[in-house]
């Protein structure tokens, strides 16, 4: 199979690195998932601004570079965030 065969050399080349990801964050304060969703069941707007806050830029720009259009890019991150602020309510700790 030449697609996996293509995979495999893709893999290989990546560099063996460990990824840090931004949590969300409150003022300067990093929060973990269980504290966004105690927080979510307190205040949602107050969640989504923290998700927003830290993943705003990663989602647009992994849009941006996928359909090299910003304006599309831009509304597909706002969906993506709408989408999120619906779901606010139905997160557990599980």
């Amino acid at each position: 199979m030449r697609g996996s065969g293509l995979a495999l050399g893709f893999a290989q080349l990546r560099e063996p690195t460990t990824r840090r990801g931004s949590a969300p964050e409150i003022g300067r304060a990093v929060i973990a998932d269980a504290q966004l969703i105690a927080l979510s069941r307190e205040s949602r707007a107050a969640a989504i601004e923290a998700l927003y806050g830290a993943y705003k830029s990663r989602i647009y720009t992994f849009l941006l570079r996928l359909l090299a259009d910003p304006e599309l890019a831009d509304d597909l991150t706002q969906d993506v965030f709408t989408k999120a602020y619906q779901a606010l309510g139905t997160l557990t700790n599980e």
